[in-house]
């Protein structure tokens, strides 16, 4: 009877990966190698050996001297990819590769799903899950790359698809995301605002949508003008009362829609997504406010005007709309005391939140060029330092981590560009 030690697949590919060089190490600079030393490798190492490893054994009834091979499967730790050009790379070949990259003989697990509100739902009950307007790789085929990348349906496949091919392969889905205050649909101020608040906020200095020209996604009049004219007009010349009362219609509509919205995904796709992104970035409005339950109308949101309470309202009508299986996250980029202190309030006023979700964007260029020249203060992902600092302030929430967004661009074009940004993946 022979006896095999089994390492974890986890382990197999730290062990594997790490025993290769760095690619493109000259890329780096040497202030950029003296924060990520041999030292600082074998630290890493070492928690990979403590805590991401496991060691089992096999008891194989076959004669001594007999070949014992064996292959694990799967393994535990969730290591996922946005799946956000599913079908759009403008041929089968790449498409056939980005799809390989997930399950067996890929590299990921998990996949991020996006169920942005503009995109998901581009008129008022029109639902682009599976079919609609860019919903299929012949579209997405056939357009010339300088237009596949600026259609408004660019990295916003139909989320159903995306999911049946994740649990076709055996893969988590993990959804996101469900309410923010970025990426509402333009119609929810076109069709919902009624006419008269409508030239209320005009006369206040809000450019009128059937006047002006916006991209045609919204963006431009949404981020542009929405934003920076509540912060700039509106915030500070009248109360969250103020505003509702001003604006009954649309402090109606918005909330009643959102609270929809939730239901609504969470009746077609509570029992296939196994995890969701609820709330988004609101620890900047929570520290405005102090708690999660005021009972005002509406909130000053750093992202517009939203429902009052609305962090609250979203992992409560989460809580309702998802099985006790389906695990629910708070995402931000604000990950501090503030975060802690809004995870436990929004615990104690009976949200559900299993999974925290923190952000680690690098999103402009000179930012990557500053990573590789070693410099210490690039965002929270200079040194290793700063990242365990802001994984353990994550760990106090007593919550399972959940890295959810990172964006590394290629900082310059050519081999050294690709060099750079695949030190960096490979270091963070």
């Amino acid at each position: 009877m022979n006896t095999v030690s089994i390492l974890s697949a986890a382990a197999m590919a730290s062990l594997a990966a790490w025993a290769e060089p760095a690619p493109g190490r000259a890329a780096m600079s040497d202030a950029y190698w003296a924060i990520w030393n041999d030292a600082e490798q074998a630290r890493i190492d070492a928690d990979i050996e403590a805590n991401r490893k496991a060691d089992a054994s096999a008891a194989v009834d076959a004669p001594d001297g007999t070949e014992v091979r064996y292959e694990q499967l799967t393994h535990e730790f969730r290591f996922g990819a946005s799946t956000f050009n599913f079908g759009q790379l403008g041929s089968p070949e790449l498409n056939r590769r980005y799809e390989a990259a997930f399950g067996e003989g890929g590299v990921f697990n998990q996949g991020t799903v996006p169920f942005y509100w503009r995109e998901y739902e581009p008129e008022p009950g029109v639902i682009r899950a599976y079919d609609g307007e860019a919903a299929t790789e012949e579209y997405w085929n056939a357009l010339p790359r300088e237009k596949a990348v600026k259609d408004r349906f660019w990295r916003r496949p139909p989320p159903g698809r995306v999911i049946d091919f994740l649990k076709s392969k055996g893969l988590r889905a993990h959804g996101h995301i469900l309410v923010t205050g970025g990426f509402r649909p333009e119609w929810l101020y076109d069709k919902f605002c009624p006419e008269n608040e409508k030239e209320y906020l005009e006369k206040l200095g809000l450019p009128r949508r059937d006047t002006y020209k916006p991209e045609p996604n919204g963006k431009e009049w949404e981020f542009a003008h929405f934003r920076g004219f509540c912060e700039k007009k509106l915030y500070p010349k009248m109360s969250e009362q103020e505003i509702a009362a001003a604006l009954p219609g649309w402090t109606d509509a918005m909330r009643r829609l959102w609270t929809k919205r939730v239901l609504d995904i969470g009746a077609h796709f509570g029992d296939k997504a196994d995890s969701w992104d609820v709330v988004n970035e609101s620890s900047r409005d929570y520290v405005k406010y102090g708690k999660s339950r005021t009972g005002l109308p509406v909130w000053k949101s750093f992202k517009g005007i939203m429902p009052g309470d609305f962090p609250l309202t979203a992992l409560i009508d989460a809580k309702r709309a998802f099985p006790e299986t389906t695990e629910l996250a708070i995402n931000d980029n604000n990950i501090n005391a503030d975060f802690l202190k809004q995870v436990k309030d929004l615990t104690a006023e009976g949200a559900r939140i299993d999974l925290v979700g923190c952000q680690m964007h690098i999103m402009r260029v000179p930012d990557v060029k500053a990573l590789a020249a070693g410099k210490k203060h690039v965002n929270w992902v200079g040194t290793p330092k700063t990242i365990r600092d802001r994984l353990d302030t994550m760990a106090k929430t007593g919550r399972r981590i959940h890295i959810s967004e990172i964006t590394i661009p290629q900082a310059i074009k050519g081999e050294k560009g690709l060099a750079i940004q695949a030190n960096a993946v490979r270091n963070l």
